[in-house]
């Protein structure tokens, strides 16, 4: 069964691979016991999460590609400093929408943000992005630089071998006309800068484009792509006018977006 994690022609192995350099690069940010306990629990739940649930739904076991990268992901963006208890319950929360939430056997949320939700939900954690950041925002270093590779990785597996390009496409565009028109953007300097930092990449080129759960014909991807751009300015917009404090914004309309578009893929 292992074998499988070792073909690398797998584009998921390929992901889960990048996923680990990004982890491995961003390291030094958190104390090694720190990210060792958030790195088992995130991971180890996960697959265990995975294999256990889906044993009892389908009584069968299999290679949990898509656990690991679930896991991976949130290792990456999860509250490092959460209790390991919250973590498992989050981990939970995401694997079970993975396994249950699949009328017609068709998935509808990103596990990891349905996790993530319910995360905030349940204990008001928010998600901290701390592996996909910048080591010296505004500054061209060697660490920055080490960031944005797997990123960029990312997209090409992703997204253009993955076929997600007009989503990719439309997305940036959206959010930075909408950002910068409605003025939630100070200009359109601003607006380009925020959806090409890294974490802005990292959510688009993993998470937004997932394939289990975004559309696969073009036109549809185009809509995908714009709404959950629009979705994201609107939400900060109306967040910032009521001065509420809320669920992260993106992934609001990424869950938004997978709901909507559930039906017409």
């Amino acid at each position: 069964m292992f074998k499988e994690l070792l073909n690398f022609k797998n584009s998921k192995n390929q992901i889960i691979a990048l996923l680990i350099a990004l982890l491995l690069i961003s390291a030094p940010r958190l104390e090694f016991i720190v990210l060792f306990r958030l790195f088992v629990l995130c991971l180890g739940f996960t697959i265990l999460f995975d294999l256990v649930l889906t044993y009892i739904k389908t009584r069968k076991f299999f290679f949990p590609h898509s656990a690991i990268i679930t896991g991976l992901i949130l290792t990456l963006i999860v509250d490092w400093g959460a209790s390991w208890y919250q973590m498992v319950v989050i981990c939970l929360i995401a694997i079970s929408s993975k396994v249950f939430i699949k009328p017609e056997g068709r998935h509808i949320f990103n596990p990891t943000a349905f996790g993530l939700l319910g995360g905030w939900l349940v204990f008001g954690l928010y998600p901290s992005w701390w592996a996909p950041s910048l080591y010296q925002p505004g500054s061209i270093t060697i660490p920055n630089i080490l960031v944005y590779i797997p990123v960029v990785l990312i997209f090409y597996v992703s997204s253009f071998r993955g076929r997600r390009l007009p989503t990719v496409g439309t997305f940036l565009f959206t959010y930075v006309a909408i950002s910068t028109l409605s003025g939630q953007s100070a200009s359109l300097v601003s607006a380009v800068s925020t959806v090409f930092s890294v974490g802005s990449l990292f959510y688009l080129f993993l998470m937004v484009v997932e394939p289990k759960t975004s559309p696969i014909f073009v036109r549809k991807q185009i809509l995908y792509g714009a709404f959950i751009a629009a979705a994201t300015v609107i939400i900060i917009l109306i967040l910032q006018t009521l001065k509420l404090s809320f669920f992260d914004s993106s992934l609001t309309a990424l869950l938004l977006g997978n709901l909507v578009f559930r039906f017409w893929r």
